[in-house]
């Protein structure tokens, strides 16, 4: 796949995929692991959707009164931890 392409994924694991499935995040995390060096744009553009996502979440009028908001909410806090600790093991 052309990294051209890499935010069109990002964006759809975020939100078809990651954000849906929590029970997946190491099967994600393994596939990301496995792309290496190549998978690097694709990191940083699932990144991008998850900061982009959660601000939208954090701007909707309903956060403090939906509890399934607030769930998804939390879901993209756990998935960002994650996608970080393999920013880092790819630094190292």
């Amino acid at each position: 796949m052309p990294p051209a392409h890499f935010g069109w994924l990002g964006n759809y694991l975020v939100v078809k995929r990651i954000s849906t499935q929590p029970n997946f995040h190491s099967t994600y995390l393994a596939f990301l692991d496995k792309l290496g060096e190549y998978g690097k744009g694709l990191v940083e553009s699932i990144l991008q959707s998850v900061y982009l996502n959660v601000g939208k979440l954090l701007r909707l009028p309903t956060i403090t009164t939906s509890t399934s908001e607030r769930s998804l909410l939390k879901v993209s806090e756990r998935r960002e931890r994650a996608l970080m600790k393999t920013r880092i093991r790819g630094i190292n």
